[in-house]
């Protein structure tokens, strides 16, 4: 007698691989605090904190070094540095689409975050991400944190740098 198959939707509880991308700076914050922390939904940009705080997280494992998807800092340089990849149970995801407008998004908040790009790989989970679900951590290539003697990566779990693209 063979079993039925399941199907990942009957089983939310299997681990969906993601990737979250950040700026170096914030990195030895997140090894302090061995976790990735919520932050604004940008469910409105008319008033901060409407919407539930989230964590941000890409299917896209390719952005490192980029500004593509809207990942990109005031002065135009890449915050994707680097790239955290992540597995959370498939039940705690929502595509980002789907998400804000569920959270009441404004057309207006929506459309911006279309239009940075890479709306469709954007998924959420509001609730901050332990070290216990996190997998490979990569750095953008010729990363400053390479040569940074001011702390450690000594027990972290970092594999190498990938290479950057224009921004770096």
């Amino acid at each position: 007698m063979t079993r039925p198959k399941t199907s990942r939707r009957q089983r939310p509880d299997v681990p969906v691989r993601l990737f979250h991308y950040t700026h170096e700076h914030h990195l030895e914050s997140i090894f302090q605090t061995g976790e990735l922390r919520t932050t604004e939904s940008n469910i409105s940009f008319e008033c901060a904190h409407a919407g539930p705080p989230v964590v941000w997280l890409s299917t896209n494992p390719d952005l490192i070094g980029t500004t593509a998807n809207g990942l990109q800092l005031v002065d135009g340089r890449s915050k994707a540095q680097v790239r955290i990849e992540v597995r959370v149970p498939e039940a705690e995801v929502h595509v980002w689409k789907e998400w804000s407008a569920q959270n009441q998004s404004s057309g207006a908040a929506r459309s911006r975050l279309a239009a940075a790009g890479g709306f469709r790989e954007w998924r959420v989970v509001e609730r901050p991400i332990p070290r216990s679900e996190w997998g490979e951590i990569s750095l953008r290539a010729n990363s400053p944190l390479l040569r940074d003697q001011r702390w450690s990566l000594r027990n972290v779990p970092i594999v190498g740098s990938c290479s950057g693209g224009p921004n770096e």
